[in-house]
């Protein structure tokens, strides 16, 4: 996911489980957890969500502000070696520049 439809779920008021709820991304549900949001994919674990390759904590990504986020990629367990479970990925400008 780029720039161009973050920006459409900024506009929206959305956060980042709110962008991944309503993108239909194929088999992942978001539940809301005492932690935080839960990325599900099928009935495995919860995906990580990373910032700039720097792990986030479940607790914290409800305060994740999406302007700052460039591009989304959402890893499915198996498609990584570096993120065997899975994981959703989030670039900033200034890490993909």
């Amino acid at each position: 996911m780029m720039r161009p439809e973050i920006q459409g779920h900024i506009d929206k008021g959305h956060n980042l489980d709110d962008l991944v709820r309503w993108s239909n991304v194929p088999n992942v549900v978001v539940h809301e957890t005492t932690e935080g949001p839960c990325f599900q994919y099928r009935v495995y674990k919860c995906l990580e969500v990373y910032l700039d390759g720097t792990h986030v904590r479940p607790e914290f990504v409800p305060a994740l502000p999406l302007d700052l986020v460039e591009s989304i990629v959402i890893l499915m367990p198996d498609e990584s070696v570096a993120y065997p479970d899975g994981a959703v990925l989030l670039y900033s400008a200034g890490y993909i520049k």
